[in-house]
């Protein structure tokens, strides 16, 4: 099916957006088939409906991982996709809908456009993502403590060896544990001290589809 503004899946009908008459409407259009095609023929639905179940966080993770793993594979088998693969991500890039994260941002969207640009540039090899992935790699620097990012990014390099869906699911449901124990390990903020009248006081009031 053609239409709306998204490509989709759920493993027996494939959407792809309408491209309309940019110039690049042939490249795109099969960049994105080929992408969802990949979808179809490499991705568990079952296993990874189970994990969208457990929330948006792990979902949006999955999501991210598991294109890295099935755009690889698609591109073993066929390896004219990557060209038409990549055009679409140079696309979205020139679009727009695909960026570095700003300082600033929450810290689960520094997180998740970090996640997206920095795993497609190391382990897809979108060499074209470099400048942005660099920047996606100093902004989260800047928004989380060094010792998660180490550890962030030791789990990363287990992306190119993930052989299935249910691997890739695993290994975002351990990325998702470690930013909850990161959560629970940063100390609260400080609070202003109370005054010596308030201190001694007697204490009272104290799914989805595939993307």
């Amino acid at each position: 099916e053609v239409g709306g503004d998204e490509a989709c899946t759920n493993g027996q009908v494939v959407r792809i957006p309408d491209v309309g008459d940019d110039p690049l409407a042939k490249s795109l259009a099969w960049g994105y088939l080929s992408h969802e095609a990949a979808h179809v023929r490499f991705t568990d639905f079952q296993a990874s409906q189970a994990t969208f179940a457990k929330g948006g966080l792990v979902r949006s993770v999955l999501n991210i991982l598991e294109d890295v793993r099935i755009e690889k594979a698609i591109i073993g088998t066929y390896p004219g996709t990557r060209s038409t693969l990549d055009e679409v991500l140079r696309w979205l890039l020139d679009q727009g809908t695909i960026s570095a994260p700003k300082e600033g941002d929450s810290p689960p969207g520094v997180l998740g456009n970090a996640l997206l640009v920095m795993a497609r540039h190391r382990y897809r090899r979108q060499v074209f993502l470099k400048k942005v992935a660099l920047e996606a790699e100093r902004v989260l620097r800047k928004t989380f403590p060094p010792s998660f990012v180490h550890r962030l990014l030791g789990l990363l390099t287990e992306v190119p060896g993930l052989a299935s869906t249910q691997e890739t699911a695993d290994l975002a449901e351990r990325i998702v544990a470690l930013i909850q124990d990161e959560a629970k390990e940063s100390p609260p903020p400080s609070e202003k001290p109370a005054a010596p009248d308030e201190a001694e006081g007697d204490g009272e009031g104290a799914d989805q589809p595939e993307e």
